[in-house]
């Protein structure tokens, strides 16, 4: 892996910056009646919007986005409105993801340094929730420790891959739609899985998360994307056929989120000269799974998280199936 340490840099980064988000921004709750709508807004700006900077991304690669995005986060310590609040933690937390999502995917021909970046977040934003609700988030460090990172994201070195120079730019249409659709569903079975221990397990419940995109992103490089694609979603799937117990669970939760780096990797295949946009246009899915969940919508039955599951492994063979499958 070329550019190792940069990833170290950017994984490390991307735990920093959801904690320093979720920190800033729920420890303020309670103090508006509008705090669903705070949080759809902050949502649409750290996710939606990634598809729209996607494309400014692309088109100035050279401007400091991440670090940039870090200092907006930073910013989170200062006395603003709430709705200015969400708007800067959650442009900046995109302008993060885009700043090393779209130089790493560009330099890393394989899915395991995707994997390896987008595991940590979900760990961040965890601890990051906690922290808030134990109301012991230590600001003054925490904003130092962000403005550090600033200046080291600045410096990051990539190294380019040899890559054979593009003959054509076309994408597969049907296959960008259905892998937005499996990052859908995933989303929505990420928040809603019946799982009737999950709140004495959120800490084992996060790492089995965050486990299971990394290893996706290595077992990609290892066995192939669609190969490993089809086994941890069919495994995935008997495991939550049988996860009263914890163990079967957490098994299920690992496998089902190894396809996080899959999907990132193929969108790229479809963009091969667009990264940014197809970083965004993800994470636009994300957030559009997230919106029921934050209406409300979290009573899902075991049955019906293993229609999700069986949904999603069909959705995605249909997503190798049209795709472009190049390198």
């Amino acid at each position: 892996m070329k550019n190792g340490k940069a990833l170290i840099v950017g994984a490390i980064g991307h735990f920093l910056v959801d904690f320093a988000c979720a920190a800033f921004l729920l420890r303020h709750n309670g103090e508006t009646i509008w705090w669903t709508e705070l949080l759809i807004l902050y949502n649409f700006c750290a996710f939606a919007l990634q598809m729209p900077m996607g494309i400014l991304v692309d088109r100035w690669p050279a401007f400091p986005w991440a670090a940039c995005g870090v200092l907006l986060c930073a910013a989170g310590v200062l006395p603003l409105p709430l709705a200015a609040l969400g708007l800067i933690l959650g442009l900046g937390n995109a302008a993060y993801h885009l700043g090393i999502g779209k130089p790493l995917m560009d330099a890393e021909p394989g899915s395991a340094a995707l994997g390896i970046f987008v595991a940590p977040g979900a760990l961040g934003i965890t601890l990051g929730t906690l922290a808030a609700r134990l109301d012991s988030v230590m600001v003054l460090p925490l904003t130092l420790f962000l403005i550090l990172l600033a200046l080291v994201v600045n410096r990051l070195p990539w190294k380019p891959q040899e890559r054979q120079e593009e003959v054509h730019s076309s994408f597969s249409l049907i296959s960008s739609v259905c892998l937005f659709l499996v990052v859908i569903l995933r989303s929505f079975a990420g928040f809603t899985w019946p799982l009737p221990w999950k709140v004495q397990a959120l800490i084992p419940l996060t790492l089995a998360a965050a486990g299971g995109k990394a290893a996706g992103g290595i077992a990609a490089d290892l066995w192939g994307l669609e190969k490993t694609a089809r086994v941890s979603l069919g495994l995935s799937f008997f495991c939550f056929w049988i996860s009263n117990g914890m163990i079967t669970g957490l098994a299920g939760v690992f496998l089902f989120n190894m396809t996080m780096p899959l999907c990132l990797k193929q969108m790229h295949r479809q963009f091969p000269q667009h990264a940014g946009f197809a970083f965004g246009f993800l994470t636009f899915a994300l957030f559009l799974g997230f919106v029921p969940v934050i209406l409300g919508i979290t009573a899902v039955t075991k049955v019906q998280t293993l229609i999700l599951i069986a949904l999603s492994w069909l959705v995605l063979c249909l997503a190798f199936r049209w795709g472009h499958n190049h390198a």
